[in-house]
Order: structure tokens, then sequence, then C-alpha cells
């Protein structure tokens, strides 16, 4: 099933979800991103935190996301790009690139 099943079960309020075998997120009606993980074994939010994607609860304006292992991309409405998670292999490079306004 769905990572942190448990707790989307309670989420409300969201227009898109993402997730990996470990973490989901969701975007909410007013452009927040919100996510939870699990990982048998470990504390639910652990997962997430160690990598750093828990950092989406920070951002704003968010109209789209995309989850791959280990990191999330976020798009703002004014066509920023976001990033959080491990970019260890590149992909933390897209932080910041503008694909319009």
């Amino acid at each position: 099933g769905l990572a942190g099943a448990d707790a989307v079960s309670e989420w409300e309020g969201i227009v898109q979800v993402a997730a990996t075998s470990d973490v989901t997120y969701g975007l909410l009606e007013n452009g927040k991103v919100i996510c939870t993980a699990y990982d048998a074994g470990k504390d639910q939010k652990s997962v997430a935190h160690d990598k750093g994607q828990r950092r989406v609860e920070e951002w704003d304006n968010i109209v789209s996301i995309w989850a791959g292992r280990d990191f999330v991309i976020g798009l703002r409405n004014n066509g920023k790009v976001l990033f959080a998670g491990d970019g260890s292999d590149g992909l933390d490079q897209v932080q910041g690139l503008q694909l319009f306004g």
C-alpha cells in the first residue's frame, strides 16, 4: 500500500498526491505540501527527515509535485522549481530553475 497510509487517510483538502515506497506527499488546496513517511522498524517521520524531504512543509504557492526515490520536486505558481531530499545524483540542480513567469 501507500507509504504512511494511516496518516494519509486523515488528510483533507488534498489536490494532488505523489508517493514513493517510503514517503507520501500531499499538495493542499492552499499551495502547501505535507508528507508522511513509513519504514517498518523506524519512527514514521525518520525516513523523510533523514533525506531532507520534510523541507516540503516550508514550501508555499505550490501548484504541482513529483516524487522520486529520496527526493521531491515542487513547482511554484510563479514557475520556480523547488527541490527537497537527497541530491547526491545531481537532481538537486533543478532547485531554482524558472520554467515560466
